[in-house]
Parts: C-alpha cells; structure tokens; sequence
C-alpha cells in the first residue's frame, strides 16, 4: 500500500473525539496522476470508519525530527 517514494507514514488518531490525521512523506515534489489514484485508493479502503471523504493536503517539510 505503500505510494511511491514514500519515505514514512504515521496515523494519528483521538479514539474520545473520533478525529485524526494521517502524515505521509515522500521523496516526490508534486503529487502525480498515480499518486492520487493511490491515495483515493488508499482512503476508500477505510471508507466504512470515516464520516466524510478526507480532503488531501501537500505541503513541504520544515523540519523532521525523530529519536
């Protein structure tokens, strides 16, 4: 399931408000034709626990800190 390029994936989720968020990097500039095929893919796979259809954002990496 993994996009291409992708570098790393984190799913946050707050099981009280019923919200989240999911984190995906990538080596890959702008999104592609493919890459948003996948990751509509990806999203109608979870189709059944999601009250609205996500709305994908790309925005660029400042900092990346990790232990």
């Amino acid at each position: 399931m993994a996009l291409p390029g992708q570098q790393m994936f984190l799913n946050v989720f707050n099981d009280d408000t019923g919200t989240g968020y999911v984190v995906s990097t990538t080596d890959i500039g702008e999104v592609t034709d493919e890459t948003s095929a996948k990751v509509k893919a990806l999203w109608s796979a979870f189709s059944e626990y999601l009250l609205d259809d996500p709305t994908p954002q790309t925005d660029d990496v400042m900092q990346n800190w990790s232990k």
